[in-house]
């Protein structure tokens, strides 16, 4: 049995707030909210309770390479880091907490990582004018691509190297990187639902 979290962006959505979906053995229940920006990269994402939207559980900023996630009350919870090194080709992030110790990590299939490297400057060359113009006509073969990819995922492992869980986000570049869920399976993790769903989220809203 697993546990998931899922979020899922209308676009045509009149409110920022978007209902977080939490799916485990005894059902469904939307008892999270989470407030995007426009720029979830310059300004702070928010996780909030619905019958208290002004006080938020949980806020993510920082760098995108290097996200923070605090408390309600300002306190450090935990960092999500996402190492260039390793990250040349498909992207990994580190989730540590505020002593620096390692805590899990999500790690970005190879494939995926490829695609998104390759795909993610057709978009912007159709939306930025002639400038990009020759850009879009080399890249003009990867529309169908654009269009057929499935979704992206990361791969959750835990201090040991096992994967305990999973995120999918959308992989479609025209579609909001809010688009996404969390599984995780139920009992057998030490990691929490709720942590996992943050990282996540402070990871997928800025991966471009």
């Amino acid at each position: 049995m697993l546990l998931s979290y899922g979020v899922s962006v209308d676009p045509k959505a009149t409110t920022n707030l978007v209902a977080v979906v939490r799916s485990d053995a005894s059902g469904e229940v939307a008892d999270l909210r989470v407030a995007f920006p426009k720029d979830p990269g310059r300004e702070a994402v928010h996780v909030v309770n619905p019958a208290d939207s002004d006080s938020p559980l949980a806020s993510i900023s920082g760098p995108r390479a290097r996200r923070e996630i605090r408390g309600g009350t300002g306190e450090l919870i935990a960092q999500v880091s996402a190492q260039r090194a390793q990250s040349i080709l498909r992207t990994l992030w580190v989730v540590t907490d505020p002593g620096g110790d390692e805590i899990f990590r999500m790690v970005e299939r190879l494939g995926d990582g490829l695609w998104r490297r390759l795909v993610r400057p057709f978009p912007r060359a159709l939306s930025e004018g002639a400038t990009d113009l020759f850009g879009a006509i080399l890249l003009a073969p990867l529309l169908i691509f654009l269009r057929a990819k499935p979704s992206c995922r990361m791969t959750i492992r835990d201090t040991d190297g096992q994967a305990v869980g999973s995120v999918v986000f959308a992989s479609n570049a025209r579609r909001p990187r809010e688009d996404f869920s969390v599984e995780l399976p139920i009992g057998d993790s030490t990691i929490g639902g709720v942590d996992a769903f943050t990282a996540a989220l402070a990871a997928v809203t800025v991966m471009r």
